[in-house]
């Protein structure tokens, strides 16, 4: 009977020691207001927990499950305003996540998938209207992406590829009219680049390769006459350069290389008259 009995009694000790252990904890502010309050199993934190501010408003809650995020959580701005919602799956972000600003309007629009920031995004301006959208695959901009004015007219309209631009870029004026053109190849301009003022004027046409403005350069007065007209190499000025006053008149005519003024250079008053005529050493200075 008495081997029996320490059978038993082995085998409840056993049995207490394999259950888990679980804790309700809270902890406070040193001015007394609560900080948060959860539950502990097996030093874990467990189940629902509720983050306060130092003045005893709710600051975030949610589930954890073995010392992570799991389920839905909410957090508030310090006023007991929602400021985010959004679900996560043994500690990474899923599905849909709303974020807003503190006047209760929503700012951001996400989705997650395992942690990373994937599909449809929308960003607002603080009145409500559309500041921003797009779409991630895999944390990397991808596809078009448009900006707007608080006004819903379009701001810039530019491609992504796994993060970088690629492609037709365009940026507008606030009263809708084309600001910029211009295509993108690998993150850098490529190509033709068009500028225009507000009443749809072309104010510049250059060229880049890689970044650079190279090949030929065209500026425009608002009234459409010449400015100035050359060639750029790897951003560098280049060659023969004119520039023009705005009555359409010959201002300067030279030659530059890599930025500096070389060889002769003439310049003529505004109603054409020629006024000097310099030359130029090959760095850029005036010979006497």
């Amino acid at each position: 009977m008495k081997f029996v009995s320490l059978i038993l009694l082995f085998f409840l000790s056993e049995l207490i020691s394999a259950q888990s252990i679980s804790q309700q904890i809270q902890s406070s502010w040193p001015n007394g207001q609560k900080a948060y309050d959860g539950e502990f199993k097996d030093n874990l934190k467990e189940g629902h927990w509720v983050y306060y501010y130092d003045n005893g408003v709710k600051k975030s809650e949610g589930n954890y499950k073995e010392n992570v995020e799991n389920g839905v959580w909410i957090s508030y701005f310090k006023n007991g305003i929602l400021q985010q919602k959004g679900e996560y799956h043994l500690g990474s972000k899923v599905g849909a996540w709303l974020t807003f600003f503190d006047n209760s309007k929503i700012h951001k629009e996400e989705h997650y998938d395992m942690g990373k920031i994937h599909g449809a995004y929308k960003e607002y301006y603080t009145d409500g209207s559309i500041f921003k959208q797009g779409h991630f695959n895999n944390e990397y901009e991808d596809s078009l992406w448009v900006e707007y004015f608080n006004n819903g007219n379009k701001k810039s309209k530019i491609r992504y590829k796994e993060g970088v631009k690629e492609g037709k870029a365009e940026e507008y004026f606030q009263n809708d009219q084309l600001k910029c053109e211009m295509h993108y190849h690998k993150n850098h301009l490529q190509g033709n680049f068009k500028q225009y003022n507000d009443k749809g004027i072309l104010i510049v046409h250059s060229h880049y390769k890689n970044g650079m403005k190279d090949g030929n350069f065209h500026s425009y007065y608002d009234d459409g006459n010449t400015n100035e007209k050359g060639q750029y190499m790897e951003d560098k000025r280049m060659g023969a350069w004119s520039k023009h006053f705005e009555n359409g008149k010959l201002a300067e005519k030279g030659h530059y290389s890599r930025n500096l003024k070389v060889l002769s250079w003439e310049y003529f008053d505004e109603t054409g008259k020629k006024i000097k005529t310099e030359e130029y050493d090959d760095k850029g200075n005036i010979k006497k």
